[in-house]
């Protein structure tokens, strides 16, 4: 789908661009990115396809870092929204899938949140370092896991002969931030068709004497859709343009609870088990049904597990609410039924 939007629209929006060469610079009102303002006016004309047209991190000079020039994104994520509609993004093909999410906890849940292409004007110097996925928290929840991408950025030439330009800070997971010495660690990447981890620290090369282009396909893992729905990652606006990716077919959920057995001793953090069977002991990520302090009615609503912390108190994030998760005591919280999980 990418590759046929990109052969059937790229040139086109090249051209309207072109058209507003000298306005580049301008700023628009719905980002303060220079080129913003040509972004909405191409968008314009361009939505009633499905495409809408915004800017990324913008090139900059290398020694005071301000602005040069704008770079663009063709998002193509409306025209997918509609394709699939309430349906499902098909599944990866198995070798592929293997490969974004080795472990099959991350295959349960997996979204598209974004599908398109760069366009980048000519002889542009490098773009701003950045992350494209991070938190401004201290201690934010769902915190990145150990060895293992969940928010990953699939990127390809649309000759896929062409290298892509992409230049990485290797194990730069630094919540976007940057300094001095980041820039000395930038490495080239050297493929037609790479994946990157979207925390980490990255950046667009010197663009080619001539309008280019990168496709691109950005993927949330099941462990990664809680995080991107907290801890200021994702504004809630966004959360709406994403499409779910069907799990393969036969694969079980993984269970993320256990229970304690024997008397629980002071202190305990663990819930008490259904029935008097032990204490539930629930980890990171565990699918579950909760009751909110927020809600006197006492009603059960799904959520998923962040941590475990003192005094028997579990941080969970309510599957409808976007922003915030929530302390929960143990006793409110039980394994999610087949019910709710449907």
């Amino acid at each position: 789908m990418c590759e046929q939007y990109h052969q059937q629209f790229a040139e086109h929006v090249i051209d309207l661009l072109k058209a507003r060469e000298d306005r580049w610079m301008e700023i628009g009102s719905s980002m303060s990115r220079v080129g913003s303002a040509v972004a909405e006016e191409v968008t314009e004309l361009v939505q009633q396809h499905g495409i809408y047209v915004s800017c990324t991190h913008t090139s900059c000079d290398q020694q005071s870092f301000e602005s040069t020039g704008p770079r663009w994104y063709v998002s193509i994520m409306q025209a997918a929204m509609e394709k699939y509609g309430t349906s499902k993004v098909p599944t990866p093909p198995e070798d592929f899938a293997g490969l974004l999410w080795p472990d099959s906890i991350d295959r349960e849940d997996p979204h598209l949140t974004e599908i398109g292409w760069t366009c980048v004007p000519p002889s542009q110097e490098p773009q701003q370092m950045h992350a494209d996925i991070c938190s401004d928290l201290r201690d934010p929840p769902f915190p990145k896991l150990h060895e293992r991408g969940r928010f990953l950025h699939c990127a390809w030439k649309p000759d896929r002969v062409s290298n892509c330009t992409t230049e990485v800070v290797p194990y730069g997971f630094t919540e976007g931030q940057s300094c001095s010495r980041d820039y000395s660690r930038l490495r080239s990447v050297a493929a037609p068709v790479v994946v990157i981890d979207s925390e980490m620290l990255h950046r667009g090369g010197v663009s080619l004497p001539r309008f280019s282009s990168t496709c691109t396909v950005q993927l949330c893992s099941g462990r990664g859709w809680p995080a991107l729905n907290c801890g200021t990652r994702c504004d809630a606006d966004l959360i709406q343009f994403t499409v779910p990716i069907q799990p393969p077919p036969g694969l079980q959920e993984t269970q993320l609870w256990h229970k304690e057995h024997g008397k629980a001793g002071k202190g305990s953090k663990g819930a008490k088990g259904h029935g008097g069977q032990g204490q539930i002991v629930f980890q990171p990520y565990a699918k579950v049904e909760a009751r909110s302090v927020a809600d006197s009615t006492g009603a059960w609503y799904p959520a998923v597990v962040d941590c475990r912390i003192q005094h028997g108190l579990y941080n969970v994030l309510f599957d409808d609410y976007h922003g915030a998760t929530e302390r929960v005591a143990s006793k409110d919280i039980r394994p999610r039924s087949q019910r709710s999980q449907a």
